[in-house]
């Protein structure tokens, strides 16, 4: 199955990526350190601590976890984020 990593550092924090295809039993998502980020979206925060994120992307004609209903744009006040 195709899939890639990177490692993005914030500021002090780093942040391990690895995104690959959902196998057909798995939904698509994104999670930080083990939780599912509703919106598929890695929230960024600059704590000096490492974190894991996983991307599982949809396989043609499937849908994210997330509903489009729920995604919504970053106000000003909210920590940055990598869509």
């Amino acid at each position: 199955m195709p899939s890639f990593t990177a490692r993005y550092r914030f500021g002090e924090t780093v942040h391990a990526i690895s995104v690959r295809r959902a196998a057909p039993h798995e939904v698509a998502s994104v999670r930080l350190d083990d939780a599912v980020q509703e919106d598929d979206s890695i929230p960024l925060r600059d704590d000096g601590r490492a974190h894991e994120v996983v991307v599982l992307v949809a396989a043609h004609g499937r849908e994210s976890s997330a509903p489009a209903a729920r995604r919504r744009p970053r106000s000003e006040e909210e920590p940055a984020v990598v869509r």
